[in-house]
């Protein structure tokens, strides 16, 4: 069986999207299917193909179709000139490579390319949501919105990555009742077995993610301000960038919190710096270093206000580490309160508190590895199921 993976970013760019569809690509290959993966050419400085880990990867430029301002018209024409250009690359890739199924993830620029391609070519095409596809769509222009309908219209399939995300999609599109299903994101366990964890001065909490204002990192560390008052000893790590990186730094100062800034250059903190200080911003984590980070930890903290799955949260039942996280979206399907985590309110940073208090006192040690419930070997076959 021929597979054609078309997610919106893959790899090296890192992110919740691009690890689920590696990991998937992986296991499809690791079982023998043909696999390749055709993605958007974001940065462009990205090679045009290339292979990673054994998969074939194609980039290609899609053009999106809002014209968000007279003043662009240029560019916004140029665009579509490039993507015509590149949709004949798809049909020409798409002929050659014959794939018996196309799976679009994540509904963006690129998904409208290969909705009509594959429905030229006869090629059965599902779509797999993940996120800000479906809760962004609000904030979107009109076309964005007719588009977003039209192509779950077209699909033969479409799946989501957690239940919550797919009765969203769900209240836009009501048709794709009896054509979709949800399928959780999964975990390689193997990756996270002899990890050594991250040795620092001090006990530490640690979070992660895309600085935005959706992660609620700013209410945690408003949370972690009233631990440091309430005579807490322990430091918090918060690794990733993002467009809030400023405003959260500005917080920090605000609340007098000792805080530090790694070095996005060398990778390194001055031990002194570490010694003194109780929040260190971490910056752009890479996968190693992420498992390292997790594994230290007394305690991971998802402090959402939207979450449409939460891939961490695996990713710390994975290191053996209890998690702290709103009740929102999909995290309640996967975290079970009072046995691998806590659930307080989003938004809320004194139930935020309250709960890692509650945590940290929590003297029966970290989760088993047996409360995982989904592999990507599993989720791989869920998936064959449908494409």
């Amino acid at each position: 069986m021929k597979i054609l993976l078309i997610p919106s970013s893959y790899l090296p760019i890192l992110g919740g999207l691009q690890e689920a569809v590696y990991h998937l690509a992986k296991a499809f290959k690791d079982q023998g299917y043909d696999v390749t993966v055709v993605t958007n050419r974001y940065p462009r400085h990205l090679k045009k193909r290339e292979i990673i880990d054994g998969i074939h990867i194609e980039r290609m430029l899609f053009a999106g179709f809002y014209l968000s301002s007279f003043s662009y018209i240029l560019k916004y024409v140029a665009g579509l000139l490039i993507g015509g250009i590149n949709f004949f690359r798809l049909m020409l890739l798409l002929s050659k490579r014959k794939p018996d199924a196309v799976n679009v993830h994540f509904l963006g620029s690129h998904a409208p390319y290969a909705m009509l391609a594959t429905k030229l070519l006869g090629i059965r095409c599902v779509v797999s949501l993940h996120g800000d596809d479906v809760e962004g769509l609000p904030h979107r222009s009109s076309i964005d919105c007719w588009l977003f309908k039209k192509v779950l219209l077209a699909a033969d399939y479409v799946t989501a990555c957690s239940n919550y995300l797919l009765n969203e999609a769900k209240k836009i599109v009501p048709e794709i009742e009896l054509k979709s299903t949800a399928i959780w994101n999964g975990i390689n366990l193997a990756e996270y077995q002899n990890i050594e964890p991250y040795k620092h001065p001090h006990p530490y909490i640690f979070a992660a993610g895309r600085l935005v204002y959706k992660k609620g990192f700013d209410v945690l560390l408003r949370s972690y301000r009233q631990l440091i008052d309430e005579g807490q000893k322990i430091d918090l790590i918060l690794a990733g960038n993002g467009p809030e990186k400023d405003n959260l730094m500005m917080q920090a100062k605000e609340l007098s919190l000792p805080a530090i800034i790694r070095n996005s250059q060398t990778h390194e903190t001055d031990n002194q710096e570490l010694i003194t200080s109780s929040l260190i911003f971490w910056g752009r984590a890479d996968r190693d270093e992420m498992k390292s980070l997790m594994k230290g930890c007394e305690l991971f903290v998802i402090p959402s206000r939207k979450e449409p799955f939460g891939i961490v949260a695996l990713e710390a039942f994975a290191s053996g580490k209890k998690v702290v996280a709103s009740n929102t979206g999909g995290l309640t399907e996967i975290i079970r309160d009072g046995i691998n985590g806590y659930f307080v309110e989003a938004g809320n940073a004194e139930d935020l508190e309250s709960g890692i208090r509650k945590a940290l006192s929590d003297s029966s040690g970290d989760i088993r590895i047996d409360l995982i419930e989904t592999t990507w070997e599993k989720v791989s076959l869920q998936y064959l199921k449908i494409l």
